[in-house]
Formats: structure tokens, C-alpha cells, sequence
């Protein structure tokens, strides 16, 4: 399926994750986080994004940034490109080293102080600190004042999207609302974790290789609202999957053709048996527009049964389908 461009507003707050092919621990080399922030400036010279905060995780990466004019990736590729060929130079391997292209969830600007506070607690969510001050792969010290900030980490500007200053007390408070929040377990939401799910579904709903608009999460009393919106291709024939259940269109073939479940579900090749089963997995594959796994579980066959029966259909057989589908959809529209 072809990818699609990010709709990412200019100016907007976005929780940017990366992962390591099958989640390795590819971060343990010696030096290998510390050649990747090196070569951070580079990447961010070519675009016109801002750093809020990060932490390097031995199999991931999050970033908050401030986003530009060009998308995400003319920042993401030539940074993971660069260091992807350094980290298998050293290890002397080949092939890919981030798994699939970054995650990216729109967060509104009051969000922000949650956002960091959660990327610089994932160290000790992870057990491996016991204050975020502890770790030197997160921006948090940076934040603190007590290590110099990378000369492209807006300190100063992610403070005051916190609602902090930029001086003792203002740092202070930002430490105190950090750690408060230590002992909180990983959010979906904050991550993009149900994204997958997301998307499955739209697609399964749609019938058709549709997008997900970049998440947008807002806080809501306390807690968090993830909204996602459907992009359809220009190309893309999006055709509404029937709500019913295989069971309804089975005992409405039993009436109309005249065949038991039964018989439907058995393993006869008798002839009008044969044809029967034929016109309901089309009916219900290509008329109904759901997917060929759920007919071939309720008639009790294997997928690969179901789709030599839709190639060996004539077009007289198409007809009776189609038919069959529009008077089930008129008779049972919600199944």
C-alpha cells in the first residue's frame, strides 16, 4: 500500500516515536547514543522544526518537537539514515535498523508538560533510574540546568509551554511535576499505541486501504482524548462493509436457494449443493464486501476453499449474488 504524506499543522506539538527492528536493543552499543545526538544539528539544519525534549531508550526513541513547514520526515530520514549505517558499521551487520517510519501524534500546546514529563519518567518506568534526574539519555538535566543543553534543545521555549520560567523556581517546578508523575504506567493515548488498532478498524469499516489522519490528542479532566480522522486516496473505491454476521446470511440462503445450513456447511460436492455454497461466499465476499476468513470459519473450510470458489464463478453466478445481496441488505440492514 502506498504511503501518504503526514497532515502535520505548522507550529503544532508532536510526540514523534521510533522504534529498532524487532525491538532490539540496539541503543546498548558503546557510543552508539551518543553518535545520534551528534548528529541531530545536522538533520534539523535542513528543516525548519524545534527540539523540545527526547529520551533514548535502549529500542526506541521519543522526541517532542515543535513542527515546520516541511514534514517530519525531512528531519527523521537523513538523521536515521546517517546513524543506521554508522551503528551496523560497528556491528557488521546489514539491513534496516528502525522498524517501519516513525509514529507521530499531534498534541495540543497545554499538553506539553504532560508529554515531557512522561518521555523523561520512560527511564524509571523502566526501572532502570529511580528519579528522571538520574538519566543521562533523557533531556531532563538539560532541563534542570544540570548539564549544558544541546545548542539546538529549545529549553527555554519548552519551559514555557509548561507554563514555567526559565530560572531556578521555574525549573524547579518543572522537576517537581516530573517526578510527581514517575510512578504513572505507560499511556496508549500519550503513545499512539492503539494506532494499529485504529487503522484496522477504519479499514475493515471502509472496506478499502484508507489512512488515519495524524492522531490529535487533547487533556480532558484529567484524562486524555485521541481523535483520528479517515483519509481516503483519490484512488482508493471505498465501498461500506455489510454490518450483518455470516450466520444471517446463511439462514437467509437456506430460504432463497432452497439448501440447509446443514448441507451448506458439509462436505458435499453434490452439484446443487456446490452452487450454493458458491453464491454465498460471494454474495458475502464480493456483494457484502467482508472478509473471505469470517465465511470460510462459519462454513467450516479453509480460506483457500473459499477463494477457488469465487475463481470458478461465472458471471450468471455474480448476478444471483449480486442479487441475493441487495434483497438480504433490504430485508436484514443491520443483520
Amino acid at each position: 500500500m502506498p504511503r501518504y504524506r503526514r497532515l502535520i499543522v505548522p507550529g503544532s506539538v508532536q510526540h514523534v516515536i521510533s522504534r529498532f527492528v524487532d525491538r532490539e536493543f540496539r541503543f546498548d552499543v558503546p557510543g552508539a547514543r551518543q553518535n545520534y545526538l551528534t548528529r541531530v544539528g545536522a538533520a534539523l539544519a535542513r528543516t525548519d522544526w524545534r527540539v523540545l525534549g527526547f529520551a533514548l531508550m535502549s529500542s526506541h526513541v521519543h522526541w517532542i518537537l515543535v513542527a515546520g513547514t516541511r514534514p517530519s520526515s525531512a528531519l527523521i530520514k537523513p538523521l536515521h539514515a546517517g546513524f543506521a549505517a554508522w551503528l551496523n558499521k560497528v556491528e557488521d551487520r546489514v539491513g534496516p535498523v528502525f522498524a517501519d517510519r516513525h509514529r507521530s501524534i499531534t498534541c495540543e500546546a497545554p499538553t506539553a508538560a504532560t508529554l515531557l514529563a512522561y518521555i523523561h519518567n520512560n527511564p524509571v518506568r523502566a526501572g532502570l533510574v529511580g528519579d528522571p534526574s538520574d538519566s543521562a539519555w533523557t533531556s531532563h538535566r538539560a532541563y534542570l540546568g544540570e548539564t549544558p543543553a544541546y545548542p539546538w534543545l529549545d529549553v527555554r521555549l519548552g519551559l514555557s509551554l509548561c507554563g514555567f520560567a526559565a530560572d531556578a523556581t521555574g525549573r524547579d517546578a518543572f522537576h517537581a511535576l516530573t517526578v510527581a508523575r514517575s510512578s504513572e504506567c505507560r499511556s496508549l493515548q500519550l503513545s499512539g499505541g492503539d494506532l494499529d488498532v485504529r487503522r484496522r478498524r477504519a479499514r475493515a469499516e471502509l472496506n478499502g486501504p484508507v489512512e488515519l489522519v495524524n492522531p490529535e490528542l487533547s487533556q480532558r479532566d484529567g484524562g486524555f482524548d485521541v481523535k483520528t480522522r479517515v483519509f481516503v486516496p483519490p484512488s482508493c473505491l471505498v465501498r461500506g462493509a455489510w454490518p450483518g454476521s455470516a450466520r444471517t446470511l446463511l439462514l437467509f440462503a437456506e430460504r432463497a436457494l432452497g439448501v440447509s445450513i446443514f448441507e451448506l456447511c458439509c462436505r458435499s460436492r453434490g452439484l446443487a449443493i456446490a452452487r450454493a455454497r458458491r453464491l454465498v461466499v460471494l454474495t458475502w465476499a464480493l456483494y457484502l464486501h467482508r472478509p473471505c476468513v469470517e465465511i470460510a470459519r462459519e462454513l467450516g473450510v479453509a480460506s483457500s476453499s473459499v477463494a477457488e470458489l469465487i475463481a470458478s464463478a461465472d458471471r450468471a453466478a455474480h448476478e444471483q449474488a449480486a442479487n441475493m445481496a441487495t434483497m438480504l441488505q433490504s430485508e436484514a440492514p443491520n443483520g
